[in-house]
């Protein structure tokens, strides 16, 4: 573990002001056999570079520059790391009300960068994160260690909708270990396992893909005649069984309406589809469950679709037919407008009217009819419209 001391000296001099406490270092990966580099980060949120020039192991020449930090938190650096070279850059901050996490794909051996604030947008929580790591093999790829637990994204450079009209960030995800502090995370080149170091529950370890839950990035419903098509894409996955499609009508319950297979664990981005048809006119939402193989499962946010009715109108044949308690008709219109319905004998007398005014366009109503006090025979539904008049049979039996 890279303790931190706490000030900055050298044998030959000071090279960084001592009243600078350290809060956190970083040896680069880079650093050769005649140069040593060295990130130091403060409690202040300073970031120093410390070029140590080396001859037969012993340093010849040490130089140090500071990074500007205009626009980063004033706060407690907790973590550096370095990506693909020391000109990409991944910090820390482990204060509450600040954004956390930055990078810079510019930095400099004369300590110049470009920051990019990679908390700009509230899928990370406001909470202290104590350590970044790349995952070495895809640097798109970091996991945070927070007091609330490993959170995660594939992707650090995707823009998601920013929360303060900043630059816009990745979308951070809860990983899958237990919601305890995590202090540090160490990658082991042995066998690629990322080692999660908590704060009271022990070490936990895991593949980048398999510390991640399925990372849903998008999901639509895009209505076809009365079909809809449903796509969603997903960044990475773990243990994915597979995702169960709900649907609810207008403001119905919920219900299973389709099952798609998901790819186990993958750091893939992968893409879904399913259509269904033959829908009712009006007002759809449909939403994801994606289940594990263990059985645990996250509902996801939902989607909603309308789809128009072709018609003018629709009305069903009466149900049931014949009856002897009760029957209902179901009617719709493509435009909302004065509808009535009324129930006329043979001999064209009403006998009941079950509706007289506006229909909302677009969604089904139904008009039961109990025939109390009548005789069995065969009566009528008389439908009228500011267009359009139809008629339905039915027969009563006692």
């Amino acid at each position: 573990m890279e303790t931190s001391p706490s000030c900055f000296t050298y044998s030959g001099g000071a090279f960084v002001n001592q009243a600078d406490h350290a809060s956190t270092w970083k040896v680069s990966p880079y650093s050769s056999a005649t140069q040593s580099v060295v990130y130091f980060g403060t409690q202040a949120g300073e970031l120093f570079r410390v070029t140590t020039t080396l001859s037969g192991g012993l340093p010849t020449a040490v130089s140090s520059c500071e990074f500007n930090m205009a626009g980063l938190p004033s706060s407690n650096l907790s973590s550096i790391d370095i990506g693909t070279s020391e000109a990409q850059l991944l910090l820390t901050f482990s204060n509450f009300g600040v954004d956390s996490v930055w990078e810079t794909l510019n930095a400099t051996s004369t300590c110049t960068a470009t920051w990019n604030d990679r908390d700009d947008n509230s899928t990370l929580p406001d909470i202290p994160v104590n350590w970044g790591l790349y995952n070495p093999v895809d640097t798109k790829q970091v996991l945070l260690a927070t007091d609330a637990g490993l959170w995660g994204t594939t992707d650090i450079t995707a823009a998601a909708a920013a929360k303060d009209g900043g630059p816009a960030a990745p979308t951070w995800v809860f990983g899958t270990t237990p919601t305890v502090r995590v202090d540090q995370l160490v990658w082991r080149a042995l066998d690629g396992q990322v080692m999660v170091v908590t704060h009271g529950r022990g070490v936990w370890t895991g593949q980048f893909g398999e510390l991640l839950p399925v990372e849903l990035t998008a999901f639509e419903a895009v209505a076809d005649g009365d079909a809809v098509q449903l796509t969603w894409e997903t960044a990475s996955e773990t243990n994915n069984a597979g995702f169960e499609i709900q649907h609810r009508y207008f403001d119905g319950d919920y219900a299973a309406m389709g099952y798609v297979e998901g790819h186990g664990t993958t750091l893939e981005a992968r893409r879904y589809e399913h259509r269904i048809e033959n829908l009712e006119p009006g007002r759809h939402t449909f939403r994801l469950k994606q289940i594990d193989y263990d059985g645990t499962f996250e509902v996801h946010p939902a989607v909603e679709v309308f789809i128009e009715q072709a018609e003018a109108f629709r009305v069903s044949e009466a149900f049931p037919n014949p009856f002897a308690v009760r029957t209902q008709v179901e009617v719709s219109v493509a435009a909302a407008q004065r509808v009535t319905v009324e129930v006329i004998d043979v001999r064209g007398r009403r006998v009941a009217t079950l509706h007289d005014g506006l229909l909302e366009a677009n969604r089904p109503h139904r008009f039961a009819f109990g025939g109390e006090g009548l005789p069995s025979g065969l009566y009528f539904y008389r439908i009228t419209g500011e267009h359009f008049a139809t008629t339905k049979s039915v027969l009563r039996v006692r």
